[in-house]
């Protein structure tokens, strides 16, 4: 690309003075169509500084036009001509220097990157087996989950950092089809039917914490870490738990193995009945920050606040075209959408760095498989592999 790029000055028409005229396309006189996908960083910087823009779908070149048009290009790896181009009236002194130093500010970050997003949207892909365990219809499966690990405050050191640049990114899932929480929902009621005080471990202000609490309250609670199993009242024999789906498995384990420690004799599902969507989509989100020389919060800002921190390799973006040139130099961003915003924003993110230099785009995530060992299917698998012994023939 370096060798390609081509920095000139044309005549071009269609320019007013005292106003700025910012294309998405124009027609070289060697290279052909340049197309500027990155045309709305220079307008919306041209906005900032205070100018008047006008954006036209293609600046077109002409010899004795009134106007003076600024343009760079280079030849992307397929052999398009990738640009920018912005015209100002050969009278207007000031709109002049304000498109000569965009396009030079711009075309100046122009560099081969990497885009790395974290695919933390998905819907819950749990193991087919889960949804004849669950014993569930996708009639009453069909549920909203909202994904979110919201363990804020509890990690020191310097973890913490980290733990708040992913503890409030929302995976919201529609409709998700979703045999643990049906599951989750048929063991409570199970327990508390034989009895048994439910202890739903997960997180208090979680929608699915509340719809367990809901089917039984007088004889469920809800514990968050260790301090809320040491407060518990309840009869040694008669204590059964649930662990949440939607709440990270690291940060279940803890307030599950003092549930535990506290009540021997207490009972709770199988553990491969666990939901592990949230645990991906935080070591996802922990992944993307980590192999990211510049990692983008992407979505609203209010629900972005939570995540970011101070670090210098973070950004918090509600709108693509409020990026900086002096954030690029960056050779790998991530970008982790946050809420639904940020999902909608992404193409349009994606688009405009494109329009900055040869791009590819990849998609990292983590996924958590559970081979379930007592079905038929698993204990079949393990004994062709010689793992387990075929009791049948003896």
């Amino acid at each position: 690309m370096n060798r390609s790029v081509e920095r000139r000055q044309f005549r071009a028409v269609g320019t007013v003075a005292g106003e700025i005229l910012v294309g998405h396309r124009y027609i070289h006189p060697v290279r052909g169509p340049v197309w500027c996908p990155a045309a709305p960083l220079v307008v919306a910087g041209l906005r900032r500084a205070g100018h008047r823009v006008r954006e036209t779908s293609c600046l077109r070149l002409a010899a004795c036009g009134e106007g003076e048009l600024f343009a760079a290009s280079y030849i992307d790896p397929d052999g398009h001509a990738i640009g920018l181009a912005a015209a100002a009236h050969q009278t207007d002194e000031a709109g002049l220097a304000a498109v000569r130093e965009v396009i030079m500010t711009w075309s100046a970050v122009w560099r081969t990157r990497r885009v790395m997003v974290a695919d933390i949207q998905d819907a819950c892909t749990a193991s087919p087996y889960a949804h004849e365990a669950a014993g569930a219809t996708p009639d009453h499966r069909r549920r909203r989950i909202d994904l979110v690990p919201a363990q804020r405050g509890r990690t020191s050191g310097a973890r913490m950092t980290m733990a708040l640049a992913v503890d409030s990114v929302v995976g919201a899932v529609d409709d998700a089809t979703c045999p643990h929480v049906d599951r989750a929902h048929a063991e409570a009621q199970r327990f508390a039917d034989r009895g048994d005080h439910v202890v739903i471990i997960g997180q208090r202000d979680h929608a699915e914490a509340s719809a367990l609490l809901a089917l039984t309250p007088e004889r469920s609670v809800v514990v968050e870490s260790e301090e809320d199993v040491a407060a518990l009242r309840l009869p040694a024999d008669r204590v059964s738990y649930v662990v949440q789906p939607g709440t990270t498995i690291e940060g279940a384990m803890s307030a599950l193995a003092s549930l535990r420690l506290r009540y021997p004799r207490s009972r709770g599902a199988h553990p491969d009945h666990l939901c592990y969507a949230a645990s991906d989509r935080l070591e996802t989100t922990r992944l993307v920050i980590g192999g990211s020389d510049l990692t983008i919060l992407l979505g609203d800002p209010e629900e972005a606040a939570s995540c970011a921190t101070n670090a210098p390799t973070m950004e918090v973006l509600s709108d693509p075209t409020a990026l900086q040139p002096s954030r690029l130099a960056a050779e790998c961003i991530g970008v982790v959408p946050v809420g639904q915003l940020g999902v909608r924003l992404l193409p349009r993110l994606v688009t405009v760095l494109s329009g900055l230099g040869p791009l590819a785009v990849i998609h990292r995530r983590i996924t958590t498989r559970t081979d379930f060992a007592g079905s038929w299917e698993m204990t079949n698998a393990l004994q062709t592999a010689g793992i387990v012994e075929n009791f049948q023939a003896k």
